[in-house]
């Protein structure tokens, strides 16, 4: 493993990326994420969104397998 966990060779995401895909699930692509971290409120809404998302995709998920 290296440094970050992560297996050596292979690239991991980096956290702006998590955020990209993030907004990118709940439809919000092309939105600027540092401003809207500026707005905590925003923020939190959006956090809330994407942890709903990615509940009902993980219980989808499960009762798929």
């Amino acid at each position: 493993m290296g440094k970050r966990g992560r297996p050596l060779g292979k690239l991991g995401y980096k956290w702006e990326d998590n955020i990209k895909m993030d907004f990118q699930t709940v439809k919000l692509e092309g939105v600027d994420w540092i401003d809207l971290a500026r707005d905590m409120d925003e923020f939190q809404t959006l956090v809330k969104a994407v942890t709903n998302v990615w509940v009902q995709l993980s219980v989808e998920n499960l009762w798929a397998s």
